[in-house]
């Protein structure tokens, strides 16, 4: 498969823009809030259920260690 005929989730952090292979998504779900838990790293706000597996949200932000800012209103979690 040539690059042109690839497909790509596309979402952006203040001016840069990211893309991730579409096959390498599970799948995009609608966004949840996540449950907090205590003593893990600062860039992972939480984790949720997605069908009856504990998944961690990250919060892509913070990972990649740009200034923070709350983006939970431009960008949905990646999930894992």
């Amino acid at each position: 498969m040539t690059l042109a005929e690839r497909q790509y989730v596309v979402f952006k952090l203040e001016s840069e823009e990211y893309g991730i292979d579409i096959m390498n998504v599970r799948e995009i779900t609608a966004h949840e809030v996540p449950i907090r838990i205590p003593n893990i790293p600062n860039y992972i706000d939480g984790v949720i259920n997605i069908r009856g597996s504990v998944v961690p949200v990250i919060n892509l932000k913070r990972r990649i260690n740009t200034s923070y800012y709350d983006i939970r209103e431009r960008i949905k979690y990646e999930k894992y």
